[in-house]
């Protein structure tokens, strides 16, 4: 009788317990100590303030509902018991974006992969040609700016290792991957790249824990991106013969990835229960400047520079890239992470190339045909369309004089301004100039030279005192065409400008400057 008191007794302990624990660990440990942002890469929901109208209030049961569900007490310690028991037990995944596989592989179910793969989603004859049209509409429209085109669809784990998926991903038929590619090839005009054979090529030599992708994530490991970094730069040696290869992978350095959330693993809270290798090969002397390099989500960029001739590469991707090692063979690379295609960032950066890299899961979910953005006329004709003076490099006393920055030095003669420079920073400042509503402003700028002269172009915002890597243009003048016109990022009501030559340029000789502003259209 004293035991089935005393089990008695525990098993009320243990059950008000388990009542209380989630409360008691909210009450002890901070919502941040249970924050879904490093395990499910999203952000959990925020605490809702207190209503003040009676549409917040009949709104603010659900938003703290949506709060609680991501933060309420032991949710960290309860999800990673139920991903022992389901995932480690019981072999089952419990997370429905989440396939499981032998030895520890996980292959990514969102945006409808495994339907993809088994061939259950086959593309339409519209559907391809919108994807034609979409194509042959950027390629057509670099080949107008005297800029190549490569389209890369990049293929999923699954498409590369097929073998270690596990059942229910049988294919049944062409996977839209398989039917664009072959639609590409009997076009015959559009550039692209199938990276299939540098995959499987690069997995012949594929040993434990040393894959072409991750074992438990979605994207390639070092052998995989030295192997499809390597096969892009083959193909656009086709158009640019100097293009410079990769090193050989023994030449470079390989650095280990302690710290990445490439894991599908982490999801279930069991990245340390299945832990994998993940590495890069980098040059074993970077070559090259980094100007801008911001958090990896949509909408960042990476930017860099290198002396030298190469190509310039505006890189459009999604996850699958930038990768820096691709990066030593241009001598300069905005990489930005979007999805459209915009006509005002190539001009921006007046690239030689423009690469487009995206995994084949896009074609899951994108509208075939998805037309470019951006403004249709050229920074010329935009330029012409403003007819308001906002400042003009004259003598008089019409506008403020420019001043020269850092230790530049300033001289004006008969016809021209002379700006001498010692500096990689010495350039000139042009007054602030304001913006009325929605307007937007232009530069133009014109100087004599006997050689191409890069010039580059920052906007601040008046009253700051530092110039963002974000907010930089560049312009080339050249013998035969020494004007230039770019559009101004706007970064206030109220900006300034500097101007300053790359070098190894020590004079500039700017025979006209002028800033027009006017409505955004």
């Amino acid at each position: 009788m004293e035991r089935q008191r005393i089990f008695d007794s525990a098993t009320i302990a243990l059950f008000v317990l388990a009542l209380l624990g989630p409360a008691l660990d909210q009450c002890m440990r901070p919502d941040a100590a249970r924050d879904s942002s490093n395990a499910e890469q999203r952000a959990p929901a925020a605490l809702p303030e207190l209503p003040r109208t009676s549409t917040e209030l009949a709104s603010f049961p659900r938003r703290y509902e949506d709060h609680y569900d991501d933060t309420f007490g032991l949710r960290d310690v309860l999800l990673r018991w139920n991903g022992i028991e389901r995932a480690l037990w019981l072999g089952v995944s419990p997370a429905s974006t989440i396939a499981l596989a032998d030895e520890g592989w996980c292959f990514y179910l969102g945006e409808k992969a495994r339907e993809a793969h088994r061939g259950l989603l086959p593309f339409s004859e519209a559907e391809l040609d919108g994807w034609v049209k979409r194509l042959r509409e950027r390629r057509d429209f670099l080949a107008r700016l005297g800029s190549k085109y490569l389209f890369v669809p990049c293929p999923s784990k699954n498409v590369i290792y097929p073998e270690r998926t596990g059942p229910g991903w049988e294919q049944l038929g062409p996977t839209r991957l398989e039917q664009l590619l072959l639609r590409l090839e009997r076009e015959g005009d559009i550039p692209f790249l199938d990276l299939r054979p540098a995959l499987r090529a690069a997995k012949e030599d594929d040993q434990f824990e040393d894959w072409v992708y991750t074992r438990c994530g979605t994207h390639w490991n070092g052998r995989g991106i030295y192997a499809a970094c390597q096969a892009i730069l083959t193909r656009l040696q086709a158009d640019f013969p100097e293009l410079a290869l990769l090193p050989p992978r023994e030449a470079c350095k390989v650095v280990e990835q302690k710290n990445s959330t490439e894991s599908l693993s982490r999801q279930l809270y069991l990245a340390d229960l299945l832990p994998q290798r993940q590495y890069s090969y980098q040059s074993a002397k970077r070559g090259y400047e980094v100007l801008l390099e911001t958090p990896p989500r949509t909408g960042s960029r990476l930017v860099t520079r290198k002396n030298g001739s190469a190509p310039r590469l505006l890189w459009l991707h999604d996850s699958f890239g930038p990768f820096h090692l691709l990066c030593e063979s241009f001598s300069y690379v905005d990489a930005q992470r979007v999805f459209e295609f915009s006509t005002d960032a190539v001009r921006a950066a007046r690239p030689d190339i423009v690469l487009e890299t995206y995994v084949d899961r896009v074609l899951n979910y994108q509208q075939p045909y998805r037309a470019m953005v951006g403004s249709k006329t050229t920074p010329e004709e935009e330029f012409a369309r403003l007819k308001d003076l906002a400042w003009r490099e004259e003598l008089g006393d019409r506008f403020p004089a420019p001043q020269p920055f850092g230790r530049a030095q300033l001289e004006r003669e008969e016809d021209a301004l002379v700006l001498y420079v010692s500096r990689p920073k010495d350039g000139v400042l042009l007054p602030a100039v304001v913006l009325k509503g929605d307007q937007r402003a232009s530069l133009r700028i014109t100087a004599r030279c006997d050689q191409p002269i890069e010039i580059e172009i920052y906007v601040r915002a008046a009253g700051t005192s530092t110039f963002e890597a974000q907010n930089l243009l560049s312009l080339q003048l050249r013998p035969g065409a020494p004007s230039g016109t770019v559009h101004l990022p706007r970064v206030g009501a109220r900006f300034e400008t500097l101007v300053r030559p790359r070098s190894p340029v020590g004079e500039l000789r700017i025979t006209a400057l002028e800033l027009r502003r006017g409505p955004a259209r």
